[in-house]
Order: C-alpha cells, then sequence, then structure tokens
C-alpha cells in the first residue's frame, strides 16, 4: 500500500508523548512508560521522531546519535496504521538522518 500523501515526519515535541505512550502500549507487551520516554530524551544524543497525519500521531521512532552511526532505541508504528507504508517512510527517513 501506497503512504498516505498527508503523512509526514516532524520533531517528537512534549504534547506528542500521550499519543506516542498510547501507541506503544498497542504494540508492545512490556511497553516503556511516559517516564521511560522523558528519561531517554532527556540525553542530549537522543532523537524522537513521530510519524503524523490528519488524524494524529500514528508512528514514532527514537534513535541514539553515536560516534560513525545511529542506534535504533524504540521504533512503533499504530496498529490501525500498520501495512499502509508508514514504517517504510519511518525507516527512509532514519537511513536519510545516518546517512
Amino acid at each position: 500500500m501506497k503512504t498516505p500523501k498527508e503523512l509526514h515526519i516532524r520533531w517528537m515535541i512534549q504534547p506528542d508523548l500521550r499519543q506516542v505512550v498510547a501507541i506503544e502500549r498497542a504494540g508492545f507487551d512490556r511497553p516503556w512508560t511516559e517516564p521511560d520516554f522523558r528519561t531517554c530524551l532527556a540525553e542530549r544524543s537522543r532523537i524522537a521522531m513521530v510519524a503524523e497525519g490528519r488524524t494524529g500521531i500514528v508512528g514514532f521512532f527514537l534513535y541514539e546519535l553515536q560516534a560513525a552511526q545511529l542506534e535504533l532505541l524504540n521504533f512503533a508504528v499504530a496498529p490501525a496504521h500498520r501495512r499502509t507504508g508508514v514504517r517504510r517512510l519511518m525507516a527512509d527517513k532514519m537511513v536519510f538522518k545516518a546517512a
């Protein structure tokens, strides 16, 4: 399937955490909590981005910048938006950031 044209990737901001935590809970047996996200993002080398569409945030990823590489820390797509190309769009953005 094609990714919806209105979907875009942007930096995660504080108000996004509620939707991000909901996506995390829907996708994992042992999900990160809001304090887990806050602790992770307190490190200057860690970056978080969200995939946002007309209905809100549909996915997110967090990574850490290292000397010559990027380490993926967390990555999830909301269940209702899986198999729509969201994962591919986010992965492509991450590859672009690593280059």
